[in-house]
């Protein structure tokens, strides 16, 4: 019999699965009869919420017949599937492979993973016949199968009990919680260095650097990447050609906070891409990014910022803000060319100027978002979200309060694309939007009113990716997430 064919197939499902038809001529699809099949599934979700997925993957599949798979044959693919001939086999993954983990903007990052299972695994096709198949990976907190099939490598992931919920459950006071259910990864304590309130200080937790400057200088010739801040007021800090982590600690016994009055509390520019953590930045500027020379990445998560300027400020960057509250009096946002994404975020104050979020070219998403600027009665009506010529989607988000644009009377202008986002009496928000006013309390969180089920509440649609609120609060409390950027609490 002759060897059958290898297809590389894209399946949808992570269980239900459809065959995918190979056409290898009329002859060779008579004389295939004893095959089985291997599906490799290329991502995994845990039982918490975190999507992983296997990057330059190379399946050797040794036996009666011979096949290699790729993970990167098809980047975007969830799956590699392969038909194998009736008899014995073996599967090696070749070095070189390794996992990211999708974060909760959508994109994906590189995480640290071990194969702890053994390698190459040993199996038996049979003709029409379940045969499983694993593959075990530990990445940091998860353990992730790759099993199960016919041959059906099916991912499952397994919490461990292992892995950190605050800075104080590790030795290195650094705990990454940005992970499924706010349990991360204890930071192994040669990459971090630390800023206390101790001046000339070495750097390290018994004797913290004065200033985070300092740390990032010392970090460029060593291997420390990330910079544990202490409570306390901290000054301003450039970060430039850097990647750092830079961890706060986010409510855990005290506030870091860092403010300046001419310029930005942070600034990222030339090529840097930097984590912000749990921090308080304010006064003038948040947040500062320029990638005019180079790219740079900043990304905000689990902060607030307080602004008399504005609070964002990005030219030709890459930033993604989640679980971020905005307090200003001036523009919230103003991205220039940025490529973005903002989730789980709070825009409040009473605008003076500009609209609450100004956007001049570039793309991104406002997902599951409350915004709610107040609009002064002394000047003229500033409006919400400017989206100019910008490809902008805005979901599962509340454009909420009485800010809005003096020429179009509504909370919008530009080539804003809204999907389920609450508008309230918004006059020309549409398709996409609910002209309902939901309920809100203090803080602006949404009360489980018979009001708010009919617009906002259970709103969102099934398997979200965003996993938590801006308070890390779980989603969803009831049958779906709700819109906006905090959940209600089912009664």
């Amino acid at each position: 019999m002759k060897n059958s064919c290898v297809a590389t197939a894209l399946c949808v499902g992570a269980i239900a699965l459809a065959f995918a038809s190979v056409s290898c001529g009329e002859k060779d699809a008579q004389e295939i009869s004893a095959v089985g099949r291997l599906d490799v599934p290329l991502t995994a979700t845990s039982a918490t919420g975190v999507k992983y997925r296997l990057r330059d993957g190379t399946f050797k599949i040794g036996g009666t017949t011979s096949a290699r798979l790729f993970t990167e044959s098809d980047p975007n693919a969830q799956f590699l599937r392969t038909e194998l001939q009736e008899g014995a086999y073996s599967v090696h993954l070749k070095p070189g492979w390794f996992l990211e983990k999708q974060t909760i903007s959508g994109t994906f990052e590189r995480v640290h993973a071990v194969l702890t299972s053994a390698n190459p695994v040993q199996f038996n096709i049979v003709d029409q016949e379940t045969t499983n198949v694993r593959f075990r990976f530990k990445a940091g907190a998860d353990v992730l199968d790759l099993g199960d099939g016919r041959l059906i490598v099916e991912i499952d992931v397994e919490e461990s009990v292992r892995g950190c919920r605050l800075h104080a459950d590790c030795e290195s006071r650094a705990c990454d919680t940005y992970a499924a259910d706010g349990r991360g990864e204890c930071v192994d304590p040669a990459r971090v260095l630390y800023v206390g309130g101790g001046c000339p200080g070495s750097g390290t937790l018994a004797d913290p650097f004065c200033r985070i400057l300092d740390a990032a200088a010392a970090a460029r010739a060593t291997a420390h990447d990330v910079i544990r801040v202490m409570p306390g007021v901290h000054a301003p800090f450039y970060i430039t050609g850097q990647q750092l982590h830079i961890l706060g600690p986010a409510g855990e016994g005290g506030v870091a906070s860092i403010s300046e009055l001419d310029t930005a509390a942070a600034s990222v520019g030339d090529g840097a891409n930097v984590v912000l953590d749990g921090l308080e930045l304010g006064a003038h500027t948040g947040l500062g990014c320029s990638g005019v020379s180079r790219s740079s990445r900043a990304v905000l998560r689990r902060s607030t910022l307080q602004s008399e300027g504005t609070a964002v400020s990005a030219v030709g960057c890459e930033v993604e803000l989640d679980r971020v509250a905005i307090q200003t009096r001036a523009g919230a946002i103003d991205f220039k060319d940025t490529h973005f994404s903002i989730t789980n975020t709070f825009v409040g104050g009473v605008i003076m100027w500009p609209a609450a979020i100004t956007l001049h070219g570039g793309e991104g998403t406002v997902r599951f978002s409350t915004l709610s600027p107040g609009q002064d009665p002394e000047i003229a009506p500033r409006g919400v979200i400017d989206c100019g010529s910008s490809s902008v989607l805005i979901q599962d988000s509340l454009v909420v309060g009485d800010a809005r644009f003096a020429d179009t009377g509504s909370h919008f202008r530009g080539a804003c694309v809204l999907d389920r986002v609450v508008v309230g009496d918004d006059p020309i928000a549409a398709p996409g939007a609910i002209h309902e006013t939901p309920l809100l309390q203090a803080g602006y969180r949404l009360p489980y009113t018979a009001q708010n089920l009919d617009c906002c509440i259970d709103r969102a649609p099934e398997g979200t990716l965003v996993p938590w609120d801006i308070d890390g609060t779980r989603r969803p409390q009831g049958q779906r997430a709700d819109l906006g950027a905090y959940e209600a609490a089912a009664p």
